[in-house]
């Protein structure tokens, strides 16, 4: 089953707004977020080009990350892990592509997750002691 928790639609051509997605602290790719592709109005083909495309960004705690993604005719998708969700807060990340031949970067599409803290932290997770008198 694919759960996807967001399809955003991006003009290439035009100036990206910000978007915010919601997820929980410790997910774990249970959530997809696809970007559509247009180019003028009518699917950008992404398959048979010379295109890497990442997500990356930096966690509720700062540090960075990079993950791959994948891709099929104009759509880009990024599973949200437990690693990208690992701490709650702010998530600024963007989607990159990159041209596979020199690196250069073609596009930008920044976004961010806004990591609701897990109310069941498992790391921390005590279990009850019991007494028998």
């Amino acid at each position: 089953m694919k759960n996807i928790i967001k399809r955003i639609e991006i003009e290439l051509y035009s100036p990206t707004s910000y978007e915010v997605i919601k997820a929980q602290q410790g997910d774990n790719k249970t959530r997809i977020i696809e970007f559509i592709l247009y180019d003028q109005g009518k699917p950008y083909i992404l398959e048979n080009q010379n295109i890497k495309i990442t997500m990356e960004g930096h966690r509720g705690d700062k540090s960075s990350f990079i993950k791959d993604c994948c891709f099929t005719d104009n759509i880009i998708s990024a599973t949200l892990d437990s690693d990208v969700l690992s701490e709650p807060g702010t998530v600024c990340a963007k989607i990159v592509m990159y041209n596979s031949s020199d690196e250069s970067i073609l596009s930008t599409i920044p976004f961010q997750i806004s990591v609701q803290k897990n109310p069941c932290d498992k790391r921390k997770i005590e279990i009850e002691k019991q007494s028998i008198i």
